[in-house]
């Protein structure tokens, strides 16, 4: 059994976690590890390295890489899996110059080398290390280690060896530079990223572009971390012993850790509940508390204290020391109204929403950001806005209007993106209205493109003066920072997203089930309402794989990436099958902040919690769009 770097992060979180790990308990992962790679750029960033380094041979066995760099005075290793006294790690290059070897970790981290460069000239410090303390910086902190554990078992390794000789290490950090431009058209689409096959371990990635102009005009800066390496390789070493003594076991011995506030996030479902025992039951649960994790006491997490005490229930908070005055009225709120197990409703909520003009359009982007820059002229860590979805009720009592856009064919399609929603939003009939998003997000993404606007050199100035104007904080409201001011549901417990929100609202609120357009979102399973977004259809894209549909945002950009660089990008039937989950998933999302605008109506007793659009013959179907506009139906047809 070894450690290996991903086993080293979860170990050092908690050494309990790494004992389910080894153990084969099932971990929570937001992606499988073919999708994490494909979504960060990592499958990509390694093909590129590779084809920088034409000379290079791929050799994963560490005893056989070894030997082929003792035999060469200049050699140039690919993937190799060093192990060494328990420990493990796969060494993206290993690159030899006489005596010296080269560790070079390839990863899918921006880096700004105009920055880095002038903190080394004025500073006399790099990137990575704070500015106050001249430390290795926390944010880098992760990576630096990762390349140290390296460092550490090649060292090993080597000295163990007596026909190595003497041999220095170094160590490097190959990574996409912010400062550097891509100069290639369509770059990533000449990627095509393929999942392992059946009893393999590796995704492959096949590259079809001019190999000598990758080599020519590539946007990677290799940056020498030797130095940072050396000052965190010692405190590595000294705070992995107990994992080390824990994966040397001829059986595992679930290591004794308190517990506290960091179990609340456990991958390990099964595993929480056999480290917390009859206090895993407990309900309402204290780490139901909104920002629980800020209320202190003596230096520590007041939160660790009554655990430690078997105080884990939400009203064993003492009230008194909720008095972070950012966050204590809505703990309070909280306890109180999940005692009586009532919603909340602030009166000022009433009198915000009676002073929104109409109409009122919710909206909702999609985006990716690409470390990868897809096409000419772009940097790495571009955000690329592909979708929008908009809501829109005209006048009180009147049916909401669906559009929205969607582009999987330009690889930069952002100002397009924006051209559109301002079309949209500019229409006669929809000027002088209100805006709603739910977040920051959507603000941000609009700063964004008036950002690259400059520049790449998009000259519109309509376009520049709109997201100057619509992206200034006031322009948007926020229907997330009205929740948490203004609005609590005992279902939603700490949590604010939408989907917590309108799930919460819609399984128990039965009149919305009553409303026509919404009547297709109603359904039952073993008793219970789903939510909304459990109701959406599934699609099955291949005979073999089971059917899907799209539940949140990582989806949404796994799927958009899929259709744009993935292996089935060139297949038009699964391609459209795609586009559909997208849009029917947009959709959804600024529909639900309609059933959650709705809701908020009835309870301030506003005009508007019945609506009907007066662009449609019924609740069903748009005058101007012959069909109708449902998720069931399957039928996108009011779409631009």
């Amino acid at each position: 059994m070894y450690l290996t770097a991903s086993d080293l992060r979860l170990g050092l979180s908690c050494p309990t976690k790494l004992y389910y790990q080894k153990n084969g308990y099932t971990a929570n992962a937001e992606m499988d590890g073919y999708s994490r790679a494909f979504s960060d750029g990592s499958l990509v960033l390694q093909k590129i390295a590779q084809i920088l380094y034409p000379q290079g041979v791929a050799i994963a066995d560490g005893a056989e890489a070894l030997q082929y760099l003792q035999k060469q005075q200049s050699a140039t290793i690919f993937a190799s899996r060093l192990r060494s006294n328990y420990k493990q790690a796969v060494c993206n290059i290993l690159q030899k110059r006489d005596s010296t070897v080269q560790i070079i970790a390839i990863k899918a981290r921006s880096f700004d080398s105009k920055e880095d460069q002038e903190l080394r000239r004025t500073r006399g410090i790099t990137l990575f290390r704070n500015k106050r303390t001249g430390e290795v910086n926390g944010d880098w902190r992760h990576t630096i280690e990762e390349v140290a554990w390296q460092k550490w078992i090649l060292s090993e390794l080597l000295t163990a060896d007596p026909d190595c000789g003497d041999i220095h290490i170094t160590c490097a950090l190959f990574l996409p530079d912010r400062h550097k431009a891509c100069n290639i058209e369509n770059f990533l689409q000449q990627f095509r990223c393929r999942p392992a096959a059946s009893g393999s371990e590796l995704a492959s990635v096949d590259f079809v572009g001019n190999v000598s102009q990758l080599q020519r005009q590539h946007f990677l800066t290799l940056v020498d971390i030797s130095a940072e390496v050396e000052e965190v390789l010692p405190v590595l070493q000294a705070k992995t012993q107990p994992l080390l003594q824990l994966v040397s076991q001829e059986e595992l011995t679930k290591p004794s850790v308190p517990l506290g506030k960091h179990c609340r996030d456990c991958e390990f479902k099964a595993g929480f509940k056999e480290c917390w025992g009859e206090l895993a039951a407990v309900q309402p649960h204290i780490f139901d508390l909104y920002q629980m994790g800020r209320i202190a006491s003596n230096g520590e997490p007041l939160v660790n204290q009554l655990i430690r005490q078997g105080k884990v229930s939400l009203y064993d908070m003492p009230l008194e020391e909720l008095t972070d005055t950012s966050h204590s009225h809505r703990q309070l709120v909280q306890i109180e109204y999940t005692k009586k197990n009532q919603e909340w409703y602030s009166p000022q909520l009433a009198q915000l929403l009676a002073k929104f003009p109409y109409p009122l359009h919710f909206i909702d982007f999609e985006t990716a950001r690409l470390l990868i820059p897809p096409t000419a002229k772009l940097h790495p860590n571009e955000q690329v806005a592909f979708q929008w979805s908009c809501h829109t009720i005209y006048a009180p009592d009147t049916d909401p209007m669906h559009q929205d856009w969607l582009d999987t064919s330009n690889p930069f399609p952002n100002v397009d993106f924006a051209r559109s929603l301002m079309t949209h939003l500019e229409l006669p009939q929809h000027r002088g209205g209100t805006i709603f998003t739910w977040g920051t997000h959507e603000a941000s993404v609009l700063r964004d493109i008036q950002r690259q606007m400059a520049i790449y050199g998009y000259h519109h100035p309509p376009l520049k003066h709109w997201l100057e104007q619509i992206s200034r904080k006031s322009a948007l409201v926020d229907m997330d920072a009205l929740t948490r001011q203004h609005y609590f549901h005992p279902l939603m417990k700490h949590r604010t997203s939408l989907k917590w929100v309108v799930s919460a609202i819609w399984t128990t609120n039965s009149y919305l089930h009553q409303i026509p357009y919404l009547k297709e979102l109603y359904r039952e399973e073993q008793g219970q309402i789903l939510s909304p977004y459990a109701t959406l259809p599934k699609l099955q894209l291949e005979q073999c794989q089971p059917a899907i549909t799209i539940t949140d945002g990582t989806g949404a950009m796994l799927n958009y990436l899929e259709i744009m660089y993935g292996a089935t990008s060139d297949r038009p039937h699964i391609c459209q099958a795609r586009r559909q989950l997208l849009q029917q998933y947009c959709w959804m999302d600024t529909l639900a902040m309609v059933i959650i605008w709705l809701h908020w109506c009835k309870l301030g007793k506003i005009s508007g919690n019945r609506l009907e659009c007066p662009e449609r013959k019924s609740s069903a179907t748009c005058r101007n769009n012959s069909g109708p506009c449902s998720p069931a139906s399957q039928k996108w047809n009011c779409r631009a």
